[in-house]
């Protein structure tokens, strides 16, 4: 990929352009790692997901660092080198949003200890759990919750008069079947 071409885009050191973007502010994050998936969070310091495997830079596919407004996304070229994309770059009037539902609708129990207490396990009848930290605006019903995750499209009009999406950020999560609870990342349940 040619990072002088794509604006926006550029070699990145993913702690400094964390805490340049978001300062001391939480943050949802996502990664794909060659050993799995994660979702945990930024929190103000330093990046938390519950993977017994461990986080490590050298081991990003992609990862996404976001809040309602932003997003820091880092994915990993042919060459294994980190660029990083700051949608700050759009703008939010040539947007729209959309919702998808997330793996995982019923709550496992963990193992109490350290490693756990801050988090929840969502699982489906196959496969295996999705850790998600646990937050005092998450809603069960029955030992379910119905989480979804929220993606912000960049929109524009091709040269034809097509419209286009140019690109896409994560936007938070919603809670519930009617998609409307706000998922807030300053309350640790």
């Amino acid at each position: 990929m040619d990072t002088e071409r794509r604006e926006g885009i550029k070699d990145c050191d993913v702690l400094s352009e964390i805490k340049s973007m978001f300062e001391e502010n939480k943050a949802w994050a996502y990664t794909t790692m060659y050993h799995g998936v994660a979702i945990g969070i930024w929190d103000g310091e330093q990046l938390q997901f519950h993977t017994s495997a461990g986080f490590c830079v050298e081991d990003i596919i992609e990862l996404r660092v976001f809040d309602e407004k932003k997003e820091l996304r880092v994915v990993s070229d042919e060459y294994g080198k980190l660029i990083c994309r700051n949608s700050e770059i759009y703008k939010d009037d040539e947007s729209d949003s959309e919702k998808y539902l997330m793996y995982g609708t019923k709550q496992v129990s963990l193992e109490e200890n350290d490693q756990n207490k801050n988090w929840i396990a969502l699982e489906e009848d196959r496969g295996k759990e999705l850790y998600f930290p646990k937050m005092k605006s998450l809603v069960f019903v029955n030992d379910e919750v119905y989480m979804w995750l929220c993606i912000r499209n960049y929109l524009r009009f091709s040269d034809d008069l097509r419209l286009e999406v140019v690109d896409y950020a994560f936007a938070g999560f919603r809670t519930g079947k009617d998609k409307k609870g706000v998922v807030k990342i300053d309350e640790k349940g």
